[in-house]
């Protein structure tokens, strides 16, 4: 995190999120913060988009529909 101002999370294969992933995504977030760094993601689940909104991660994600999107996102903002 402290050499990319972007990361981009690919979830598509991710059926379901513990507690142990929610703690992982959550130091993802926190590094993310202290570098001044956005983490992207897409292709997440309903039930695993849902994990992460009750959670409140959600509010320190951006989501989008597709790696593509997510990667011009990144590219966009790097212009």
């Amino acid at each position: 995190m402290e050499r990319h101002r972007s990361v981009v999370l690919n979830l598509e294969c991710v059926e379901k999120v513990d507690a142990s992933a929610l703690g992982a995504i959550a130091s993802c977030v926190r590094c993310a913060i202290e570098h001044g760094s956005t983490i992207r993601c897409f292709g997440a689940k309903k039930q695993v988009r849902q994990m992460l909104e009750v959670t409140r991660l959600a509010s320190f994600l951006k989501f989008y529909d597709s790696e593509r999107e997510a990667v011009a996102s990144v590219n966009a903002c790097a212009a």
